[in-house]
């Protein structure tokens, strides 16, 4: 693929970008002109160049014209740059004295298309995060029943999720560990989790007859930056100590690596 501009003065086509890849060019210019004093035979002057903005850095560089009249009495060199500008040494080679002269220069910082470039890798990458890889995660304690603890990872995004349909054993109103990712969030990121109503009574009739709602618990899960999957149900009311309910949490989020 390749990149032109038309340039009307010449008539032709100015390469911009080309090969599969962005070219070099000026990211920032300077220019102006720069007045050597005259200059006795075999001697030389130093003139230094302040831009009227300066540079980012010093890294850029400079294209001096010395003129179709001139070239044969000098030689010139570029030295001391920096951001606020350079030093043009000027040496007459000639045996005759050189008379006062005007050059033009241009300072220019070059670049890299980066941004372009990275266009021209995205198939590459986006056939990487295609990729779903397996991901562990590793039951703790005896607190949702049965082993369907899941996860996948497609780059850096990673899902998880645990069938708790055969029950639990969660005490009621305390963080507690069910999973360990080896997915590390970042950051700490909540997870969905959803947990069975219970029956749970709510007072009495006239007749002293027990009055029963279904109420769902408070329901609260995440993942940390160390992977631990940790869940907080708080009791709405039933006569038991812990959630013996089914449970199902699930998620995804970015892992660390």
């Amino acid at each position: 693929m390749s990149i032109y501009k038309y340039d009307s003065t010449q008539d032709e086509l100015i390469p911009l970008a080309g090969q599969g890849k962005a070219e070099y060019g000026a990211s920032t210019e300077r220019k102006g002109d720069i007045t050597i004093p005259a200059t006795t035979a075999g001697n030389f002057q130093t003139v230094n160049v302040v831009f009227a903005q300066a540079m980012p850095d010093n890294d850029y560089a400079v294209v001096i014209d010395e003129g179709t009249d001139t070239w044969a009495h000098c030689t010139t060199n570029v030295t001391n740059k920096t951001a606020a500008g350079f030093t043009v040494f000027f040496l007459n080679v000639t045996a005759t004295d050189a008379p006062q002269m005007t050059f033009k220069y241009r300072a220019f910082k070059l670049y890299t298309d980066t941004e372009y470039n990275s266009l021209l890798d995205l198939p590459d990458r986006v056939s990487a995060l295609e990729t779903v890889n397996t991901m562990t995660v590793t039951k703790q304690g005896n607190y949702i029943n049965g082993t369907n603890f899941h996860g996948s990872k497609v780059g850096k995004v990673a899902t998880i999720e645990i069938n708790g349909d055969t029950g639990a054993s969660i005490p009621w109103e305390q963080i507690t560990t069910v999973g360990v990712a080896t997915g590390c969030a970042t950051p700490l990121t909540e997870l969905k989790c959803t947990a069975d109503m219970l029956s749970v009574t709510t007072g009495y009739d006239p007749n002293g007859n027990a009055i029963t709602k279904w109420i769902p618990p408070y329901c609260r899960a995440w993942i940390g930056t160390e992977g631990n999957i940790q869940v907080f149900l708080a009791n709405p009311g039933a006569s038991d100590t812990s959630y013996t309910g089914n449970l199902f949490i699930g998620g995804s989020y970015i892992t660390q690596s």
